[in-house]
Order: structure tokens, then sequence, then C-alpha cells
């Protein structure tokens, strides 16, 4: 997972890919990258702009050109350098264009021996480099670069919703499968932005056209707008469902789904579920004795709401915790860095919660670490008699190899992939633990108006819909 931005026609354009890189922040904290072009010239000449960190935004980055692309860096393909950030390029006989992607390869391998076979050089562990070579390699072949995209993308497998900037043209696609989304939205002086979430385009004032169909290609150059559908495209429609419950900013429409609907609606399901489990906390009249719902913040913000206000027994919702927005986001964090940053993220009020039972929301289980950690420090801080964790997805038992740092169940770190539902209660210290179950989240996009079919849960139930060759086994 990671963010990208690309814009065409807009007389400020680094500053506005600047802006919604820090909208897509929460995607990719490593590094993020920039380059423009004038039509003439890429500024910086010939190269990018990469720096370490979080998008610095105080500090403007001017750049020549009407047309960039950007990147923030979320490592899941090699090692977390400045030489794997994004954007990367190749050359084309003498010209060079730029890409930056969001997702995995999972067929990097057989890709890379075959560019450095016929000639190619890679340079860095990252598949988006993979990716703009085999385009510009294909190109050589046809003299089309739509036609080329189109070829690179039928021998690449998994997720890729790409942007690609030449010196006179901008394109944006996405793989086959649709994993990841990719947003268009058009302002009224005519710029064009690509973003990974809508919530770029609002806040750069784009008006949200369209999200990208898998396989699609949209160019656009000083002749206008033009659009390439992938046709006959047989491969199945995978969107990644923890976009709704996890990644995607709660203001963004990703699927054609908003997110925060989704998330109420989550909540609602999961309170439906727990009245149906849970008995240990329930008071006559399924009534909670001296209860409040909390959610584990921010993704289970709004997951907790609609837990608390769901109508057959509705519960107060506290913010017992509070998130420093000073520290990225947990799950994205090198593991090393995960424990120190629970410390710093997360403050508990001492004051008001003594002798309470609470409902602690969350999305989701992965390591089981945090939450063990949150769990203990609720107990200590707040002095509640119980805490009780309610999760908005069912258990992460697989292996995610389409853009998630999620490729460790061979190392035994996904949770749930080695210990059954009591024994993560035991775990991380609660008095009672309860999942979501697949058909609630699958009635829940059905309920939001999406088809359930049309996403992919391999890291709940082991099927995947795309070839795993660099992953032989499906762990």
């Amino acid at each position: 997972m990671c963010g990208i931005i690309g814009v065409y026609g807009d007389k400020k354009t680094s500053l506005t890919i600047q802006k919604g890189l820090f909208a897509v922040q929460h995607r990719g904290q490593d590094f993020y990258g920039l380059t423009c072009t004038n039509g003439e010239n890429y500024s910086p000449m010939d190269n990018a702009i990469k720096k370490v960190g979080l998008v610095d935004i105080a500090t403007p980055i001017i750049l020549d050109g009407h047309a960039g692309i950007g990147h923030v860096r979320y490592s899941t393909q090699g090692h977390n350098n400045e030489k794997n950030a994004q954007p990367h390029s190749a050359k084309i006989y003498e010209n060079l264009i730029w890409l930056a992607s969001n997702g995995d390869v999972t067929n990097a391998k057989a890709l890379r021996k075959e560019l450095i076979e016929n000639g190619i050089p890679i340079e860095t562990e990252n598949d988006a480099e993979i990716i703009v070579k085999f385009i510009a390699w294909h190109y050589t072949k046809t003299n089309d670069l739509i036609t080329a995209i189109h070829q690179a993308m039928e021998k690449i497998h998994g997720a890729f919703s790409a942007v690609l900037l030449t010196k006179d043209a901008l394109y944006a696609f996405r793989d086959l499968y649709g994993f990841r989304p990719l947003e268009m939205g058009i302002r009224p002086d005519g710029a064009v932005m690509f973003a990974s979430e809508t919530v770029a385009l609002d806040v750069c004032d784009f008006i949200f056209e369209k999200e990208l169909a898998p396989g699609e290609i949209i160019k656009i150059n000083q002749n206008g707008i033009k659009y390439f559908p992938f046709l006959n495209n047989s491969n199945p429609l995978s969107q990644c469902h923890f976009e709704l419950v996890y990644f995607s900013h709660p203001d963004a429409m990703v699927f054609g789904i908003p997110v925060k609907l989704f998330r109420r609606k989550l909540g609602e399901g999961l309170a439906r579920l727990n009245l149906e489990q849970s008995q240990k906390i329930t008071q006559g009249n399924n009534m909670y004795r001296n209860c409040f719902v909390a959610p584990i913040p921010d993704s289970s913000n709004a997951i907790a709401q609609g837990f608390a206000n769901y109508p057959i027994c509705p519960l107060p919702f506290e913010l017992m915790i509070t998130r420093s927005h000073y520290v990225g986001r947990t799950f994205i964090q090198p593991g090393i860095l995960r424990d120190l940053d629970v410390d710093l993220k997360f403050t508990f009020n001492p004051y008001l919660y003594r002798g309470k039972i609470v409902i602690l929301i969350d999305d989701t289980i992965v390591r089981g670490n945090t939450v063990k950690k949150i769990v203990s420090r609720t107990r200590e801080i707040c002095q509640v008699d119980e805490v009780h964790i309610r999760i908005s997805d069912p258990p992460i038992r697989y292996a995610c190899h389409f853009g998630i740092d999620l490729h460790e169940k061979e190392k035994k770190e996904l949770i749930a992939s080695i210990m059954g539902v009591e024994e993560i209660c035991q775990f991380i210290g609660a008095n009672s633990l309860i999942y979501n179950t697949i058909e609630n989240l699958q009635a829940t996009i059905r309920e939001c108006g999406g088809n359930p079919q049309d996403f992919c849960y391999a890291c709940l139930n082991g099927e995947y819909k795309c070839p795993l060759p660099d992953y032989q086994e499906a762990t």
C-alpha cells in the first residue's frame, strides 16, 4: 500500500502534488518523491525529488512544469531506503519516462530475470522499477506507449495502480484485477488529477470524475483526455476489502463506497453479532450495566460509533483513548518500531472510567502485540473492571501479496494463523474477544451498494484470485 498522485494542466503542479501527497500520507510514511515536466524538460532535470519521512508541506518544492507525478512510500518490496523510493524511471531510446505505483507485483522475480537477460539493468529492489522498464522495453517493440502498457499488463501479475509521466503526457492505469483504487478528478479550470483516494481530490479542489476500471488507461496531453479500456478482460475483479476496513481515509470514497458509511454499517453488524454471541456482559433485556464503547483510534472511530448506536442496544460512546498525530500508523511501521510507537502513539484517560466495563473496538488484529499493550494500559491507567475486544474484520490467517506488509505467515507473525480465538483472547489479556465474520463483512459491502464477489478476502480465507509465482505456497 502506497499513495500516488498525478497532475496535468496545473499552473502550480509541484505544489498541488505535495498537497495531494499530504492528503494520502496515511498510505505511506517512509519516503515521498515527485517529478514534473514542462513539455520539453523534466524538473529537476532528468531526475526526481526524493525525501525521507513525512511530506513537509510547510517547505514547498517549486518545480517547473504543468504535469507531474508523486508518491508516498510504504515499504513492502525491498529495503526501506532512498534507492527504493519512487518515482522510478526507464529510458526509451534517449528519453526518460517516470512511474509511481501502488501495490505489489507477484511475479517480479521472473520479470526481473527476463529484463536482465535482455540487457536491461535493474538498479533497485522495488517492483515499480520493473513495471516502468517492462513498459519501456515493450515500447521499443511497438513504438506505441498505450500498446506497450497493455502488453505489460498481460504479463505482470498482482496489484499495480500507477501514474506514468513522459515529457509531453500523463498516463494513469490500473491492473487487470483492480486490487487497489485509482481515482480521477477534474477541476473547473480543466486541470486533471489522479489519486489513490478521493480525499486528495477534495483537498485540492478537484471534482470526482470516475474510478479507473481494471486494465483501463487514461492519457492526457495537449490534445485532451483519451480513454483506453482493456477489452475482453477475463480476470476476476479483486478489490481489496481492507481498503474499506482500515487503509482508506474515512472521508474517502473507495470502489464506489463511502468509507465512513461502510465503517458505521460494519459497526452495526458487529454489534448485532455481539448480542448473538456474548452473554457474559449482558444484564436483562440485552442492556449493559455500567458499560461503554470506545474505539482504538483512528480507523475504528466510525466502526465504534456504528456499534454504540445500534438501535436494539444503544450504548454510551466514549473517546477513552487519544491518538497522537505526531506518530504514524503503527501497522505500517517496520517491526522494530511498533512497540515504541504504541507507547508514544496513545494516551489514556485515567479519571472517568474507573470501575466500568469497556467494549474496545478495533478494525483488525494482525500480530496481537499492539492490542495486548492497549488492553494492559487500559486496565492499569483507566482502572476499568473489564475489557472486551470486538474486531470488525474476520481473523487474518493468510499472507497478502498485493500491497500489504503481511508476507510473514511463514514467520509465525499472523497471530490468527497459529492461535484460536480463546488463545488470542488470553494472549492479549481481554475478558472476551469476538471477531466479525466474512458473511457479515460481505453483507455490509452489499448494504453499501457494492458486490461482495468483486472483493479480495485472501488474507481471511486463503482464496487468491491472482497467480503467485513468487510465493509458491499461498501462505
